[in-house]
């Protein structure tokens, strides 16, 4: 990494990211009482989103299946399966389909389609004059809690992203 030096090395720019973490029903846990397919379509998700799946795990589990299973309810041939309890499922394409794994349970209204936008990581906020910091907004916070940002200093730029399910820092 190139050493900073001068004027310029005092320039940071703060960047909102677009990564929320959404837990699956809102207050209810992944069960019975809550209409999946009302709470999702009050978001807008994206493909840096996550989901978290909160659950009794002897009593539930959550497959990622495809289209035709999510329809039928089949849980014979999952894509993937998720059976903690408390599940992190990042949404990595345009739209994803989860069942709960229990005979009956989907047929019960325990299903939820999930479709989003694929949204580039890109910096917004102010422009900075040298010598002046900007910062843009605050960092977003999700239902989940979470919250990134970006921080940006001559050729370096360090990115965190922090959530209730962990944190991470990345030094670009």
């Amino acid at each position: 990494m190139a050493q900073m030096q001068g004027r310029d090395s005092a320039l940071l720019v703060l960047c909102v990211l677009s990564a929320m973490a959404y837990v699956v029903g809102g207050d209810g846990a992944w069960g019975f009482a809550v209409n999946y397919q009302d709470w999702a379509s009050k978001y807008n998700f994206s493909t840096s989103d996550v989901l978290v799946f909160n659950y009794t795990a002897n009593s539930h589990s959550v497959l990622q299946v495809s289209k035709p299973d999510y329809d039928s309810c089949s849980i014979v041939s999952p894509l993937k399966t998720y059976s903690t309890g408390l599940d992190n499922v990042p949404i990595t394409s345009s739209n994803m389909y989860f069942v709960c794994g229990y005979p009956n349970h989907c047929s019960q209204g325990m299903k939820i389609a999930i479709s989003a936008a694929s949204t580039p990581i890109t910096p917004t906020g102010p422009s900075a004059t040298p010598g002046t910091p900007s910062f843009g907004p605050p960092v977003g916070t999700g239902p989940a809690g979470n919250s990134a940002s970006s921080l940006q200093s001559g050729s370096a730029t360090m990115v965190v992203v922090s959530a209730s399910f962990g944190a991470a820092l990345f030094l670009l």
